[in-house]
Parts: structure tokens; sequence; C-alpha cells
């Protein structure tokens, strides 16, 4: 009945908090394994037609979830087609560019859509990232001019990295050495994890854990963090924390919550048995070294076994649901 009457022209007889509140319960209550998420999934097909804020805002929470759970998985880039689908109408309605006099909401609604959008490699989303870029990296003296929103900086940024190669990772770099300003810097570390070229990721989180190599100790969580984001990151980060876990103990010392945040950012992808294996077998050996870290360990590795059957239960169901409603 419900379903019905969302994917109807009169939808919006059912007010905005309202829309909202039955994606987040569909979606919630079938992560917990209370709803179908072929159920789950036909509330959100009404998306497609849904330009308000509040019920986006609402479903990118529960489709940044599912992303995590599918992105390794068979049947992962039918649920890139759909989650492309539903984006289609807001994305022309809220468009690439900020205009000014724009209602904050929507604002909000084009950071979001834009980020979805050319993360899913949106093609107008990706071209005109990829432009806005290439213009400021063209300007005169750009640690001065910056011509990109700083509403879309954060899309911008990542997106150009991501889909560039070292010029781009090399040009935002020597931004963040230049710049002195707290939110750009910490911005432009974040989409620095963005490539995708494994060796760039590799020695930024080298840099991460080295004495004057521009990156701030107190900095180096948020790199591993943002590098376990991406999705050829995370076995990266998951690897380097096994393999330089000496080190890692020599660098922070005493500054325990930073190891445990390191620990947290390198396992919260695992979602495979041999990935658990793998993580079990690094506590195993270096039990007698972990010490406040332990508990840290234990928990990854039930957030693991949970994702695992999580997978279990979810991944068939969603993978034929997807089959049936993508071209």
């Amino acid at each position: 009945m419900i379903i019905k009457q969302l994917n109807k022209q009169s939808f919006k007889d059912i007010s905005t908090i309202n829309r909202a509140q039955l994606i987040d319960d569909a979606l919630n209550l079938a992560k917990a394994g209370k709803l179908d998420y072929t159920i789950a999934f036909d509330v959100t097909s009404y998306l497609a037609h849904e330009i308000e804020y509040l019920p986006w805002r609402a479903a990118f929470t529960d489709i940044d979830y599912l992303n995590d759970m599918l992105i390794k998985t068979q049947g992962y880039d039918k649920f890139r087609v759909y989650i492309l689908k539903l984006l289609d109408n807001v994305y022309k309605q809220v468009g690439f560019i900020d205009k000014v006099g724009d209602p904050q909401l929507t604002v909000f609604t084009r950071i979001d859509v834009l980020n979805w959008a050319c993360d899913f490699d949106h093609e107008d989303c990706v071209m005109n990232a990829v432009q806005q870029f290439k213009n400021w990296r063209n300007t005169p003296n750009p640690d001065v001019n910056n011509p990109i929103s700083p509403n879309l900086k954060s899309v911008v940024y990542c997106t150009a990295i991501r889909v560039g190669g070292q010029s781009e990772w090399e040009f935002a770099w020597q931004r963040y050495r230049g710049t002195n300003v707290g939110s750009e810097k910490d911005l432009l570390l974040q989409s620095l994890a963005c490539t995708r070229e494994i060796w760039l990721l590799n020695r930024f989180l080298d840099w991460a854990v080295t004495e004057n190599s521009g990156i701030r100790k107190q900095d180096a969580t948020r790199v591993f963090g943002s590098v376990s984001s991406n999705i050829v990151g995370q076995p990266l980060t998951f690897n380097y924390f096994r393999n330089k876990w000496t080190h890692l103990r020599e660098y922070f010392g005493t500054s325990l919550s930073t190891v445990n945040n390191i620990i947290k950012s390198a396992t919260r992808g695992i979602s495979t048995s041999y990935e658990l294996r793998d993580l079990m077998e690094f506590a195993k050996e270096h039990i007698d070294e972990l010490g406040t870290a332990t508990r840290t360990i234990q928990q990854a590795v039930e957030r693991a076994e949970s994702n695992i059957r999580w997978l279990g239960n979810n991944h068939g169901t969603i993978r034929d649901w997807l089959q049936r409603n993508t071209a």
C-alpha cells in the first residue's frame, strides 16, 4: 500500500519527513534482519522521483552502509547502476554549479548528490569535476586563487584525483603543503586518499608514519581512515597495518588511541572469511604485544563476523532484486 503510494505522482501527499522516515525505517529494519531487503529496495525505488533533501539524506546514510558491504561482491555493478538511476532526476534538478541564492537545503542536497554521482562515475559529474580541477591547476598562484566553490571542493578534489594520475596528486599535495587554512588542509589530506594509484596510496601511508614528511603525527589517523575508505586502499591499509605493526607501535609510542584508531580503520572493511582469518592470525601472532589494542582487535573480529553473517543472509536477496530491476 505505502510502496504503491510512494510510486505514484501523488507521493508528495506523504510529508517530506514521513518519506524520509519510511526510507530510514525500511533500510534499517532490513539491516537488522526484521524486513526482507526485497521490500526495503521496493521502497527505495520511488527515490527516482524524489528531489527533497531529507529523504535523500536518509537514503544516503543507508546507501553508504550497503555500498561498503556490497562493494566486493558479485553483482555490485548492478547496485551502482541502480543508484545512478535513482540519482538521475535529482542530479538534473540540483546541477553541478552552485548558484547564488540557492536555498540551504538545495545546497546540502547538491553536495550529497554530487558526491555519490561522481563516486559512481556519473559521466557529467566526473566531467565537471575534472574540468573545475583543471581550471584551478591553470590558475596563476593556485595557493591563493582557487576558483572552485567551497561547497564543491570535496567532490571536485576527490574525483579529479581519483580519475587522474600522479600529476593531479602532486598538485594537491603541494597545495596541502602550502596552505595554512586548517579546513583546507583537512580536505586536501582526505582527498589525496582518493587516488586509485596503489603506489601513491602506499607512499601516502608511509609518509603518514614518517617524521618530517609533511604530515603531522596527529593527522596519521585521518590518512589511514581516508585510505581505508577507498576500495583500492582498504586491503592496502589492512596489509600495511599487519606488515608495519612494529613500526606503528614505535612511531606512536604511548599514543594508544592513535594506534587503536588505525586498527579500526584498517579492519573496518573486512567482510570475507579469508580476511577474517588473516586478522585472527595477526592477533594470535602478536597477542603479547597488543596491550590495550587487544579489545580493539576483538571488536574488529566481531564486526568482521557480523559483516560476513550479513552478507550470507542478504547478498543473494539483494543481488536477485537488482538483477530484476536494472536493465
